[in-house]
């Protein structure tokens, strides 16, 4: 006999997204299909493609961003919902743990609900005595038992679901978050807890955006992205990709915003979001179809954002990149012999068939090069175009070669054009500014910042240990002699100073227009894990009591740390070394109770 309890085959997930709530309930009751209506919306496949096997023994962790599909995936295995397509074999009893207080009374006290909960799983006389005498020894609550459970705070109600959830020993326990409500102590029970479970046969997946808990808790992870299945290994393995995966999106955010910062146009909102739409128009015409299947965009040779076409989620608006659904142009998801692809279809000569994809960036850099590739295939006579554009200005136009049934890559470079007005120079006239700007005597002027790592790279994101350099670059706004002091202060991003970095008075003699820089290097970052903004200032005069200055941009330039432990998660990690004597004869000393 198979000691799988859980196995998936192709398992996805389709939800139909009506444009009203109205729509949406009268063809959850089959309205629709009884007056045979029918309803333009949207297919949204939140999961697809999903391959899975959970054995007895197994604990596995689920991680991913917001939106990725966990929750979707949870209610499959629970059984509260059925796949769309594909086979989903469950097996023995599964408990799922999925949100706090869900089937407790809150006008019960605890006692009250895990006599219903225990009656509702079947235990009745001894058992239930049994089991209950167990959650109440586990839980520690005491007299709060007494309570009604709305006077609970999250980490009680935590423990109290907890442990009503395991003590009829499930074969397969579902738990969705809930254990970050509780604290060290009780997440070191529930680890021991659901070691005796696995001990017993039974298996447990966890979801937790807390990866310390997933790495913790679980010898094996899945993480999924855009519905799909991107990695499953040992869940250490997983933990550190998912760590690069979330460090390059946080790097490329940070890069972007400050240049942002550098700029008078941006509001605080754009400075902080995605403001720049670079869209790919495919143009069908003629007898024949276009399968495509992915489209990936590259800045400098690098992938920026790369769309699988026809894929889980692939038409959804918040993602960074999406199919732009409706109209008559793209078909639903279909699949081929790779795997999925949207298609362009026309019968008739005189017939053009549009498909659009958009890339939503924090920032188009108008001094960068960018290339959009298309994997595609095309059938039948047809002629096939693709435009892109940045804000809705040209930026290419391509005549795509057409393949006879064959899958082919066709890459498209993109040509600097004309941006609007508000978006043409990433180092206007600094005067403009006044939401971070202090205004000062003005004669030097800082120009532009730049956080860069051990190769004099850009970057935003830091590992902890590893070297950093603040380079800025001022202009002289008149000819003559200056004194003057760079001066940098670091917060962290809540307001916590830091440290203040203060340069020496240095005598400088530059013409009008003029530029210098001036870098302050650190040595091996000592920072805890977390986010940090620089102050930045070019002082002519500094002192305790009297202090002028030429320019002064306040927290405007921000960067990231990561890669400490979990032990080491303070504001400062300041080098020191242990060193342990043990001296000839036990020293008396008071008993501390720990062992």
């Amino acid at each position: 006999m198979s000691d799988a309890l859980v196995r998936l085959r192709g398992v996805g997930k389709l939800y139909k997204v009506f444009p009203s709530r109205t729509e949406t309930v009268l063809d959850a009751l089959g309205v629709n299909r009884l007056l045979g209506r029918r309803v333009a919306h949207r297919e949204l496949w939140a999961l697809r493609g999903i391959d899975l096997e959970l054995r007895r023994g197994a604990r596995v962790g689920v991680i991913g961003r917001n939106g990725a599909g966990k929750t979707t995936l949870l209610k499959l295995l629970t059984g509260t919902m059925a796949p769309s397509e594909g086979e989903l074999d469950l097996r023995g009893t599964i408990q799922p743990l999925m949100e706090l207080g869900v089937g407790f009374h809150p006008e019960l006290t605890g006692l009250e609900n895990i006599d219903a909960a225990l009656a509702y799983q079947g235990l009745t006389g001894a058992e239930l005595r049994d089991a209950k005498a167990e959650i109440m020894a586990f839980t520690e609550l005491g007299d709060d038992l007494e309570q009604p459970i709305k006077t609970y705070s999250l980490g009680m109600l935590a423990r109290l679901a907890f442990a009503a959830a395991t003590a009829v020993k499930p074969e397969v326990l579902v738990i969705d978050e809930v254990l970050g409500a509780g604290d060290a102590y009780f997440l070191a029970k529930s680890a021991d807890r659901m070691q005796q479970l696995v001990g017993s046969g039974a298996a447990v997946i966890l979801v937790s955006h807390a990866l310390d808990q997933i790495t913790r808790l679980c010898e094996e992870a899945i993480w999924l992205e855009r519905g799909r299945i991107v990695m499953r290994g040992s869940a250490l393995e997983v933990m550190k990709a998912y760590q690069e995966f979330i460090r390059r999106l946080d790097d490329r955010r940070l890069r972007a915003k400050h240049r942002k910062v550098m700029a008078a146009q941006y509001s605080a909102e754009e400075t902080d979001n995605r403001i720049d739409t670079l869209a790919v128009q495919l143009s069908l015409s003629g007898a024949g179809s276009l399968d495509v299947d992915a489209v990936t965009l590259r800045k400098d040779g690098a992938i920026e954002d790369r769309l699988d076409v026809g894929a889980a989620q692939d038409s959804e608006s918040s993602q960074s990149s999406f199919v732009v659904a409706g109209g008559d142009g793209w078909s639903p998801p279909a699949t081929t012999e790779r795997g999925w692809c949207r298609r362009l279809e026309s019968s008739a000569e005189n017939e053009v068939k549009h498909g659009r994809i958009a890339f939503v960036l924090y920032l188009y850099i108008a001094d960068a090069q960018y290339e959009v590739e298309l994997s595609y295939r095309t059938r039948g006579r047809c002629r096939v175009s693709l435009d892109a554009l940045v804000n809705d200005v040209p930026h290419a136009a391509s005549e795509v070669p057409t393949t006879a049934d064959r899958w082919a890559t066709h890459r498209v470079a993109l040509k600097a054009a004309a941006l609007p007005a508000d978006r043409r120079s990433l180092r206007p006239d600094m005067a403009a500014r006044t939401l971070r700007r202090w205004p000062g005597e003005g004669s030097l002027m800082i120009e532009d910042v730049a956080l860069r790592g051990v190769a004099g790279d850009d970057r935003a994101v830091f590992d902890v240990g590893t070297p950093m350099s603040l380079c800025i670059t001022f202009g002289a706004r008149r000819g003559g002699t200056f004194d003057m002091i760079a001066a940098a202060t670091l917060y962290r991003v809540d307001g916590i100073l830091v440290s203040n970095h203060v340069g020496a008075s240095r005598t400088l003699t530059m013409d009008a227009g003029a530029r210098g820089t001036a870098r302050l290097d650190f040595g091996p970052l000592n920072l805890g894990n977390g986010n940090y903004v620089f102050s930045i200032a070019l002082y002519r005069r500094l002192s305790a009591t009297e202090s002028e200055w030429y320019d002064l941009i306040a927290h405007s330039y921000e960067f990231q740390v990561v890669g400490n432990g979990p032990f080491e998660n303070g504001i400062f990690r300041h080098p020191g070394d242990w060193s342990v004597d043990v001296a000839s004869q036990r020293l008396a000393g008071p008993d501390t109770g720990l062992r």
